[in-house]
């Protein structure tokens, strides 16, 4: 008998002791729960990218273009291939409707060659220099000592001195004189933190300049890519491509030398690779058609076209004239730039921090970045001999604004025939042996062709240059 109550005895004890022990467990866990949270939670705070589980991430528009994407589909991107690529971007500073729209597309353009060409030149050479520096600091230095050793600053009041002003500061309040020599009071945090003092800090600064220049020669566009949306501001992007073919084309409109044309295989003939004004199409690629393009005929001869466009005041005649003059003198400019111009691009990047502690255990933090880019091109003058130029006219089918643009061509058989004729211009003038002398006069008729619409499209986007190939370069 007395065995079986110890046995139950001890049974009843294992079962109160795994009670208190359950007890405790629990108890354990619920107070480090509420009393230590970070630690248990800790690392769920944290984002682990070695883990396997699924992140999502937010991709950016604006990086990358549909120039970008044309370069890699194209294959262009390729170190090995005998020419050299580089893209650009350029955003109209202001919406369709705008006075100054259509001549800020143009604007956009031009922006879009220097940023492909200021790429271009930091890929061929870049002179970088760069300053860096970190700053650690702590406490305040003493003063600096006199030649006699002595501190620079020292309290030399007497004892009466010091009572006096003693007295001086009891009674502040009561003496309205010295109102003016009471501790100033803080406008600003950056004034209080002054005030307060700081314990120490540190400062960081990062400073990154480039510099490239060189002469570039044959940088023609490959292709062109323009979105225009009602009532925000349109994007364009290039590509501008150079090569050892290109600038051999260029040098043959420097020297007027068609000489120095390289070999090229036969192309279409020239007027397949102009939009035709005459058609919607047509039209509609000339809306993004900017620059110079080369192409190449049936014969297998080298052809330059540059292209511009302005915008025109109003529809009136005199308008659509100006507003032609501007598109070639545009063009003009485009194709003396491809003979041969100086392109500099400077760079300045800042990254900075400043942090302090302050002696009432405030914190300051002041940090930020800044950057500065230019890029400018120049060209000397020279002559263009043998460039003629066709125009063509629609409304924007945005903004329904009048554009006057220019498509200005230049062939190696031009070139030779207007030269044939300045030289006979300055030939002197001798006396005739036949009297029955014949001239011949040849005149020049130019259509116009628009796009009529009864309703403005709500945006528009197109590309030019779709079909440049390899054998192009």
């Amino acid at each position: 008998m007395r065995d079986r109550v110890a046995s139950s005895l001890s049974k009843v004890q294992k079962v109160c002791l795994g009670l208190k022990n359950l007890f405790f467990g629990i108890f354990f866990v619920v107070v480090s729960t509420l009393i230590f949270p970070n630690l248990v939670l800790a690392n769920d705070d944290l984002l682990d990218l070695d883990a396997e589980a699924e992140i999502v991430l937010e991709t950016i528009d604006g990086v990358s273009t549909v120039c970008d994407d044309h370069v890699q589909a194209k294959g262009w991107d390729n170190p090995q291939k005998p020419f050299s690529v580089a893209v650009g971007t350029g955003i109209v500073a202001v919406s369709p409707g705008h006075a100054n729209y259509i001549n800020e597309r143009q604007n956009a353009y031009e922006e879009a060659v220097l940023d492909a060409k200021g790429l271009m030149l930091e890929s061929l050479r870049a002179k970088v220099t760069r300053e860096v520096s970190s700053r650690l600091f702590a406490g305040n230095f003493p003063e600096a000592s006199t030649e006699d050793g002595r501190a620079a600053s020292v309290d030399n009041r007497d004892l009466a001195s010091a009572f006096g002003k003693s007295l001086e500061l009891i009674h502040r309040e009561l003496d309205s004189k010295l109102e003016e020599s009471a501790p100033p009071t803080p406008n600003t945090a950056e004034e209080a933190d002054e005030i307060i003092g700081q314990l120490g800090g540190r400062t960081f600064n990062n400073v990154v300049n480039t510099l490239s220049q060189e002469m570039l020669i044959g940088v023609s566009r490959a292709f062109v890519a323009e979105t225009s949306r009602k009532g925000m501001k349109g994007e364009l992007c290039v590509v501008i491509v150079t090569s050892e073919n290109l600038r051999n084309v260029a040098r043959a409109l420097v020297a007027q030398d068609a000489n120095y044309l390289p070999p090229a295989k036969a192309g279409k003939p020239l007027t397949q690779h102009i939009p035709n004004p005459k058609t919607n199409a047509g039209l509609l690629e000339l809306l993004t058609s900017y620059g110079v393009q080369i192409v190449r005929d049936e014969t297998g001869n080298y052809a330059v076209i540059s292209y511009a466009q302005a915008g025109a005041k109003s529809n009136s005649k005199l308008m659509l004239k100006s507003a032609k003059e501007e598109s070639l003198a545009r063009a003009q400019g485009i194709l003396r730039t491809f003979m041969g111009e100086i392109a500099v691009k400077t760079k300045v990047s800042q990254n900075y921090s400043s942090y302090a502690e302050l002696a009432d255990g405030g914190e300051v933090y002041e940090g930020g970045s800044a950057l500065d880019v230019a890029i400018k091109s120049a060209s000397s003058g020279l002559d263009i001999v043998g460039a003629t130029p066709k125009y063509w006219g629609v409304k924007h089918p945005v903004s329904n604004q009048p554009i006057a643009g220019t498509i200005l061509v230049w062939t190696p058989s031009s070139m030779e025939k207007s030269r044939a004729e300045i030289n006979a211009n300055n030939q002197p003038i001798k006396k005739a042996t036949d009297p029955k002398q014949q001239s011949g006069a040849t005149g020049s008729s130019s259509n116009s062709s628009s796009i009529s619409r009864n309703k403005l499209s709500v945006g528009v986007s197109g590309s030019s240059g779709a079909n440049t190939t390899e054998d192009d370069f």
